[in-house]
């Protein structure tokens, strides 16, 4: 998963400084928040600040009149703060800068919010590379949940997109579930016609953050692979009902063992592409 910090989100909205590093403190709680839940523990991701993008404007955006990012991140630097060395190692990396990237990889797209030009923007590169906006709070055009963008690369027809947008940490909570076992499913005495779950708590998370996202219209599912078995995992888990959140308000999901023809029905073939190439991943 890519995330984007969002440059337009910061347009000078703060009366003074202080205010303005409060707010930057969600920011940076969400950052931090997301690098614990998703990539701690990921051997490919030993440097977490692969998976953020910025625009080349980011550090120059002002917070307010007289307090840009950088102001902000040579304070952070100074206190040895983590954040820093997150940001400062993506500012060194001009690969991670959205603007590149898009032209680098794109001839012509286009990408419009309320028939404004946004096409070498992170809103544009959330899009383009199915990523979650991380944006600053008090920016009036990026308050909600979802972003509605107009979409399209080379000759498509531009297309509506919503964009998952960022502004607190519940938020970024959200986008993790947590592991549930639900007796249903239990490895040696499963319930009438239930699939069993062969692996451990610890295991069983593991493969759901691994695994790919199903959208459906009441909700998500994920599909995970590991040890030559595919995973099917469904939100609740015992004593929780779909669509329950854990005290932390992460969602929770509980899992089962699928075969691969149920797999086929049930998914298109991008989600079985994914699921193969993360199961070539894994040899």
């Amino acid at each position: 998963m890519e995330f984007l910090i969002n440059e337009l989100s910061i347009i000078g909205q703060y009366d003074n400084k202080y205010s303005a590093k409060e707010k930057m403190e969600i920011i940076k709680d969400i950052i931090l928040n997301i690098i614990k839940n998703f990539y701690q523990n990921d051997r490919e991701f030993l440097n977490p600040i692969n998976h953020f993008k910025i625009h080349s404007s980011f550090f120059n955006c002002k917070l307010c009149s007289d307090f840009t990012i950088s102001d902000w991140l040579k304070e952070q630097y100074r206190d040895r703060t983590k954040i820093s060395v997150i940001l400062s190692g993506i500012k060194r990396n001009r690969d991670l800068y959205i603007d590149n990237i898009l032209n680098k990889k794109l001839h012509y797209w286009e990408c419009k919010v309320n028939n404004q030009d946004y096409c070498e923007s992170s809103l544009a590169g959330a899009v383009y590379l199915k990523g979650v906006l991380i944006s600053l709070q008090n920016a009036p055009d990026f308050e909600s949940e979802y972003i509605e963008v107009y979409f399209a690369i080379e000759e498509q027809i531009i297309e509506k997109k919503n964009i998952s947008n960022l502004i607190n940490v519940r938020q970024a909570r959200k986008l993790r579930p947590r592991y549930k076992f639900h007796p249903k499913h239990h490895p040696e005495n499963p319930w009438n016609e239930a699939s069993p779950i062969d692996l451990n708590d610890k295991e069983a998370q593991a493969v759901l953050d691994q695994a790919v996202i199903h959208n459906l219209t009441d909700g998500k599912q994920y599909y995970g692979y590991y040890k030559n078995n595919y995973y099917e995992f469904q939100p609740g888990g015992e004593g929780e009902g779909t669509g329950k959140f854990d005290a932390e308000g992460y969602p929770v999901y509980h899992g089962y063992k699928i075969n691969e023809n149920e797999l086929i029905i049930k998914v298109d073939n991008e989600i079985l592409g994914k699921l193969y190439s993360l199961q070539n991943d894994k040899k």
